[in-house]
């Protein structure tokens, strides 16, 4: 019966990068570099932080916002599953609340209450709603993940004591950007023109 609970057991966990207390926004590309990575709290944050973004706030449904997750045991990110996704958020300008979606509560399938589960958030441009899954996402499309991050106990009945625990939110992460990353060709080429760049200035 115990392997039984734990094989088909649902805790909950309350998803979003908005819950009390804590806020994560997510930007687009840099203006200066659309491959630049970029992760930790902006001013916008909370807790706030000093990360600057030069891309605007991600809104509206060209956006889609992923929650993967798996038990605590996993190691790969490759490992989790899809649980949960949306699109962002939109506001009248580059403000709050757009680079924010609204979450809700769900169950985590195959983790009791009261265990942990690893989660990761996923964000890429969905191209007009063309690309609707994490397995579309390539190089060449803007996208952005957190950290693979540990969840507090999930929420519900304990199977073990009995006691009621409280649901907790995916937290731990900060705000991140999407990018891109140049294809193996187009890095190739801009070693060439580097290179040819520097003969041409010892020949002068």
């Amino acid at each position: 019966m115990a392997g039984a609970a734990s094989v088909f057991g649902q805790g909950a966990i309350t998803w979003g990068n908005s819950p009390t207390g804590f806020r994560a926004p997510i930007y687009g590309p840099q203006a200066s570099d659309s491959t630049a990575s970029v992760n930790g709290q902006s001013s916008l944050g909370t807790p706030t932080g000093s990360t600057v973004y030069s891309g605007p706030l991600l809104q509206g449904a060209g956006f889609t916002f992923a929650v993967f997750v798996g038990p605590s045991s996993v190691v790969d990110p490759n490992s989790l599953s899809l649980l949960v996704s949306t699109t962002f958020r939109t506001a009248t300008g580059n403000i709050l609340p757009a680079g924010l979606v609204l979450g809700s509560t769900v169950t985590v399938p195959g983790v009791d209450p009261g265990q942990q589960c690893k989660f990761q958030i996923r964000v890429w441009d969905n191209q007009g709603g063309t690309i609707n899954t994490w397995a579309q996402v390539t190089p060449a499309v803007f996208s952005g993940v957190s950290p693979m991050i540990t969840s507090a106990a999930l929420g519900g009945i304990d199977p073990i004591g009995g006691g009621t625990v409280s649901t907790p939110a995916t937290i731990g992460w900060t705000s991140f950007n999407i990018h891109n990353v140049p294809e193996p060709t187009t890095l190739a080429l801009a070693g060439l023109g580097a290179a040819a760049l520097m003969i041409i200035r010892r020949r002068k």
